[in-house]
């Protein structure tokens, strides 16, 4: 397996909530359902996993900048290609659109989907205001921020 280049890029100044919804879902099972889709419309899920796969890159040259309002457009993007995959649900939504309402640039689901967690990038100021949101959407807010350290427990 090779592993694509890796690049150090400019840690973030923004805030990031993460959200919660307390459903857990099968990964295996959510993976194998996006592969009996795929096979199944292969013509029209293979450039949906394609453009995925670009998102990440166009995104970089943001980070760099600190276009946080870029990326949470491509955060937006990506979690419609993921809704339209079927790994989201309405637990997860009800968080994502609360985090967007709230002012958020963007948030998507994390890991495999299918209840879970969720990510919203925010402007500093914005992190309470968000956090307020996802809880009132039925979620546990966690107000975190990047670090060069990666995660650590505090």
């Amino acid at each position: 397996m090779t592993i694509p280049d890796r690049r150090k890029l400019k840690t973030p100044d923004c805030g990031i909530v993460i959200g919660d919804t307390g459903v857990f879902a099968s990964t295996k099972e959510l993976v194998t359902n996006v592969r009996k889709l795929r096979e199944s419309y292969p013509h029209l899920i293979e450039p949906l996993m394609v453009v995925i796969g670009r998102i990440s890159k166009t995104a970089e040259p943001f980070f760099q900048t600190g276009d946080y309002s870029s990326i949470g457009k491509l955060m937006n993007v990506n979690q419609g290609l993921l809704d339209a995959l079927g790994v989201n649900t309405f637990e997860l939504s009800k968080l994502i659109y609360s985090s967007r309402g709230a002012g958020a640039f963007g948030a998507k689901s994390t890991g495999g989907g299918g209840g879970g967690c969720m990510v919203a990038l925010t402007a500093p100021d914005k992190c309470t205001q968000v956090a307020e949101a996802i809880a009132v959407a039925g979620g546990k807010a966690i107000i975190t921020k990047p670090t060069e350290q990666g995660l650590r427990l505090e």
